[in-house]
């Protein structure tokens, strides 16, 4: 296999290529966000819904929409208390609209 210049193109894919899906999500609204795109919220999938990743997301600048995932050693923080994604949903705060979960308060 032939050796590929530092500066090309191909280069630049397959160092991206090794990174981790939420690294170059975060690389990727870092460009856009250079090139000049004006944006008050990201929305993304559930794959990406890592709270490392939201934090990061958040010190954009950012509002983050996205599907939680329902992991049991991940907590959100809830009136005061640390809470699963289940044990969040026995509370009143989330309200269903057509199958559609939605918060009446911010719980990160």
């Amino acid at each position: 296999m032939k050796d590929v210049g530092k500066r090309s193109v191909g280069y630049c894919r397959r160092k991206e290529s090794v990174k981790k899906s939420p690294e170059i999500l975060l690389d990727l609204l870092k460009q856009a966000l250079e090139t000049g795109v004006n944006a008050s919220y990201v929305l993304f999938d559930s794959w990406f819904s890592f709270s490392s990743t939201i934090i990061k997301v958040r010190e954009q600048g950012m509002q983050v929409i996205c599907m939680l995932k329902a992991l049991p050693k991940v907590y959100y923080g809830y009136n005061g208390q640390r809470l699963n994604l289940n044990a969040l949903h026995k509370y009143q705060g989330f309200v269903r609209y057509f199958g559609v979960r939605k918060l009446s308060k911010n719980i990160i």
